[in-house]
């Protein structure tokens, strides 16, 4: 059902790893995607993938501190938390390629920027998405998602030599998709300083690790939303107590008497078109219709 337009979502759909390393000397890297808007290079993604910037500057002045509270700055390690980050780089699909211009809208973990490469080539942006009339947007619809889940970042090497990450050769060669259909629309209630609504839609599965930020799109490979989460649904039933064994019939009340079961179901969850498309428009970024 999606083979040709995940074809088709590949094109503009581009990888996002955010690599740390730790005092102890751990590499954590966290994997997710991008939806390329146009050919000026915008894209959006899910905030999370990128905002541990915020940690990183936190932890790399408790370092300085310390270094300045010892005559040895060699005994810092041996006193500091060795989860504290010492380096952080995140990789957009294409060496030293730069990502400006942000637009975050935390409301809904999302933001939007400019990936500026270090010389211009206009074939690297070539093939952007083409979003959804949010008129159009109606449920039951069969959509798809496209991602990185699969990816094995056990590689990840660090170079002391240039402070830098060295991603797998292997890394990023072809990406994911998994289906769902369209089961909710879900406006943010919060009051917000935007001039248009702040909505997320949600599907009836719950996506894969490694497709946060990676597109929503149809059998025509145009993108209803940008999927951020999964969640969890959940259900409480009430059911006969001793059910599937036994009686379950209390004679001194006249009642069957009843046990409560809570399962869970987790959704995916992404931001509406409306919500990108309003976006689009009031930072005036161009963006092609579908």
């Amino acid at each position: 059902m999606f083979a040709t337009s995940t074809k088709r979502a590949a094109e503009f759909t581009r990888p996002v790893a955010t690599c740390v390393r730790r005092l102890d000397g751990t590499i954590e890297t966290m994997v997710g995607a991008s939806v390329l808007l146009n050919k000026a290079g915008w894209i959006v993604t899910a905030y999370h993938l990128i905002e541990g910037g915020a940690t990183f500057e936190e932890d790399a002045a408790k370092l300085a501190e310390l270094k300045r509270s010892f005559a040895d700055p060699d005994g810092v390690p041996s006193v500091a938390d060795g989860r504290l980050v010492t380096d952080r780089a995140t990789w957009w699909g294409e060496p030293g390629l730069k990502f400006e211009n942000l637009e975050i809208v935390e409301e809904l973990d999302l933001v939007i920027g400019q990936l500026v490469p270090p010389i211009p080539d206009p074939a690297m942006f070539s093939h952007p998405a083409k979003i959804k009339d949010p008129k159009n947007v109606e449920l039951g619809a069969s959509l798809c998602r496209l991602g990185y889940p699969f990816e094995d970042m056990g590689g990840v090497q660090f170079d002391n030599t240039t402070h830098g990450f060295d991603l797998p050769t292997s890394a990023f060669k072809a990406a994911s998709p998994s289906d769902g259909l369209l089961v909710n629309t879900r406006a943010i209630s919060a009051a917000t300083d935007y001039p248009f609504a702040l909505k997320t839609l949600e599907l009836s599965s719950a996506g894969l690790r490694g497709q946060s930020g990676g597109p929503i799109y149809d059998r025509d490979g145009v993108v209803w939303g940008v999927q951020i989460k999964m969640e969890p649904w959940t259900y409480d039933f009430d059911l006969p107590r001793n059910h599937g064994s036994g009686s379950n019939h209390d004679p001194s009340d006249g009642h069957a008497k009843k046990d409560r079961l809570s399962h869970s179901h987790f959704v995916g969850v992404g931001v509406h078109a409306e919500t990108l498309v309003g976006l689009l428009r009031d930072l005036r970024v161009d963006y092609t219709p579908g």
